[in-house]
């Protein structure tokens, strides 16, 4: 498991995203950003802290999207998908774009009775612009962009 370090303290990778719709004001918008980002900061002692499980907000994000024209998620997360009975990239993460790709097509397949067209994704990874492959994998950037393409996402933005 990945750890962060911040003012000297040890944190966990956890999942949080948000979503707003597009009728939010950017005040709105960066409060909420604020709050979850201290959020973030509290220790994770629970069971959730165990696993990454991106793929289940998929279902989530498909029912926000009921009746509405845009929503936008922001992951707050290192995107690395951690399952016990499922893909786990602490294991195994893919090696290159094309197994990526091949993995992110394969994976979607449980979820492709969700439509995700109207929704925006950001991710907000915890690294530093000029991380190492090896801390950063970009094969996993490329994983989660082909999985929301096909689930009619338009664009994934990392921030």
């Amino acid at each position: 498991m990945i750890h962060y370090r911040l003012h000297n303290k040890q944190l966990h990778p956890i999942l949080f995203f948000l979503l707003f719709s597009v009728i939010s004001t950017k005040e709105d918008i960066a409060v909420r950003i604020v709050d979850t980002s201290k959020k973030m900061l509290e220790k994770n002692a629970g069971a959730s802290n165990l696993e990454t499980n991106i793929s289940a907000s998929i279902p989530l994000l498909s029912e926000a999207l009921n009746g509405k024209k845009d929503v936008k998620a922001f992951y707050f997360s290192d995107m690395v998908e951690s399952i016990k009975n499922g893909r786990d990239f602490h294991k195994v993460a893919p090696i290159s774009h094309e197994q990526a790709e091949e993995w992110a097509k394969a994976d979607v397949e449980n979820y492709k009775l969700y439509n995700l067209t109207n929704a925006q994704i950001s991710i907000i990874l915890p690294f530093s612009p000029n991380s190492s492959s090896k801390e950063n994998n970009p094969n996993v950037s490329d994983y989660w962009k082909v999985y929301f393409e096909a689930l009619g996402v338009s664009g994934v933005k990392e921030i």
